[in-house]
């Protein structure tokens, strides 16, 4: 358990103390009264009552005795006052402590260091001094981890052929950004250009990966995963089997049609792309399948069902029985009218607390 140390929690604390020793003490004195005059009016006889004229020094102790109980809680309530007042003068009075959930360094130092040590031992950047320290200073602005991102680019495109120059000022821009940028960034350019992937050229390459993470603004997990999943998919001889070279950019624009999806694009593609293939469905040829099932994906979850529920019901003797063109345009009507409902969160019902009194 966390305490609280701050002067506000100090003075509540103390003023509930307080209040405690004051009810402590006044109902303490009054129990002590109550037995000690029992107990004397049992145990002792009764004083004799004397008509001597009392000293001032006897009726001062008389009076402190009685007063006692009042004194101490007084002396209690002085010493609280000054520890209040105390604390008040090095507290402000409406400023509210604010703790950071967590406190997050910026290695701009670290990151700077690494940069130029980077630039000055690797080969494939010639940069004068100068040039290479303003550089580095430019990645440092990143923040934590703006050299890593940095030095993660720039060697992906230099080992692709690019020109350290180029390289370095795509690098720089990955550098201000975060780590999910750099890693979709990475994964998407290297699976393209590659000789044993899609083997596209450098500059189809470059424009993929950087719609994928720079200029998508949705999940880039989700976005890389549903890019890698569909190029799998239309390069596999045994379900779509379309050329290496014609799946990456086709790939790519599944994978951002699930931009505003929160569950991505690849599995509704693929499930659209399957039925529409199908004798359970309109049974289509690859060309105008991969057509509706890309629409479908665009429209967002639902889209799939309702296309083909209404697909079925249009072509049923029992339904709309319309041919297969026209069921086609019906169910396409249909999924054009998809909007996926927002999340609704389910109001937990509290059972009613049961009375601790009896006969209730």
């Amino acid at each position: 358990m966390k305490l609280c140390t701050s002067g506000a929690c100090v003075q509540c604390s103390l003023l509930l103390f307080a209040c405690f020793a004051v009810h402590k003490s006044s109902r303490s004195s009054r129990s002590n009264h109550t037995a000690e005059t029992m107990t004397r009016s049992i145990l002792r006889p009764p004083p004799i009552r004397s008509f001597a004229p009392q000293t001032d020094s006897e009726l001062q102790i008389k009076s402190l005795r009685q007063n006692r109980p009042e004194a101490s809680i007084l002396k209690i309530m002085k010493t609280l006052t000054l520890i209040l007042m105390t604390l008040n003068a090095g507290t402000p009075t409406v400023q509210a402590e604010v703790t950071p959930k967590e406190e997050v360094n910026c290695q701009t130092t670290r990151e700077f260091v690494t940069t130029l040590e980077f630039l000055r031992a690797d080969d494939d950047f010639k940069f004068r001094e100068p040039e290479a320290r303003e550089f580095a200073f430019k990645v440092a602005e990143g923040c934590t981890g703006s050299a890593k991102r940095f030095i993660r680019v720039a060697k992906a495109l230099t080992h692709a052929g690019s020109k350290s120059k180029d390289a370095a000022d795509i690098g720089l821009k990955f550098a201000a950004g975060k780590d999910a940028e750099t890693d979709t960034f990475t994964t998407v350019f290297r699976k393209a250009i590659a000789e044993d992937s899609l083997d596209l050229d450098f500059d189809s390459s470059l424009r993929i990966a950087l719609s994928l993470s720079k200029e998508f603004a949705g999940d880039m997990k989700k976005v890389r995963q549903d890019f890698e999943k569909v190029v799998d998919y239309c390069s596999d001889s045994s379900r779509l089997g379309l050329p290496r070279t014609q799946c990456g950019t086709f790939a790519a624009a599944i994978a951002r049609s699930g931009e505003k999806w929160e569950s991505g694009a690849a599995k509704p593609f693929i499930r659209s792309f399957e039925y529409l293939t199908s004798e359970s469905g309109p049974s289509l040829v690859t060309g105008d399948a991969l057509k509706v099932a890309e629409m479908l994906a665009q429209q967002g979850p639902g889209a799939h069902e309702n296309f083909a529920q209404a697909y079925q019901y249009a072509s049923s003797s029992s339904g709309l029985s319309l041919q297969r063109d026209e069921a086609i345009k019906f169910a396409k009507k249909m999924a054009a009218i998809t909007k996926p409902e927002p999340k609704i969160e389910e109001t937990k019902t509290l059972p009613a607390q049961k009375s601790n009194r009896s006969g209730q």
